[in-house]
């Protein structure tokens, strides 16, 4: 890496470490850096992670009074998202996925929530790389994602809730089937 991005090794280890804190590496014993392979107890640890942090994020936002630009900033990232599965822009599509989370948690405002979620995405992250499972059913992800914000909307917690609960949990089902 220091040779093709010509920048130092500091940065470069600094960089590693960080991520091996966030458990996206694994440091073994010679010092070299690997991506860890998922089993189906870590899939599923951080997909159930995940799946505590989102539902509490509805939560937050439901308890606090309607806020028209927390659903339109949800509702603009799903449609960009949409819009990118029109062009067959994928990769763009599965960022602005991400991005969609991210934002649903920010949303709680609450900090350690916020913490948390952002381990547990990155995790995530690395798990759908790793099992190269990051373009299948995108369609699907970004309907669920409507449907979510559209239930918020109309102040159906229970609905929300449901909804975050079947897309993540779905999701785990189909990445625990890649794992050998």
């Amino acid at each position: 890496m220091v040779t093709k991005y010509s920048v130092s090794r500091t940065p470069v280890v600094h960089a590693l470490r960080r991520l091996a804190n966030e458990k996206i590496l694994e440091v073994h014993k010679n010092g070299r850096f690997v991506v860890p392979v998922p089993n189906k107890k870590t899939v599923s640890d951080v997909c159930r992670a995940r799946l505590l942090l989102e539902e509490r994020a509805i939560d937050m936002i439901m308890d606090k009074p309607f806020s028209q630009s927390v659903f339109t900033k949800l509702y603009d990232i799903a449609d960009t998202s949409r819009e990118s599965l029109k062009l067959h822009n994928d990769t763009e599509s599965v960022k602005n996925d991400m991005l969609f989370h991210r934002t649903l948690v920010m949303c709680s405002d609450s900090e350690c929530l916020i913490d948390l979620h952002r381990l547990e995405l990155n995790r995530f992250i690395g798990i759908k790389y790793t099992l190269r499972d990051q373009y299948e059913t995108q369609k699907e992800a970004v309907n669920r994602h409507f449907e979510i914000v559209d239930q918020m909307c109309n102040g159906n917690r229970a609905a929300a809730i449901e909804g975050i609960k079947e897309h993540i949990l779905q999701t785990m089902h189909r990445l625990c089937n890649k794992v050998e």
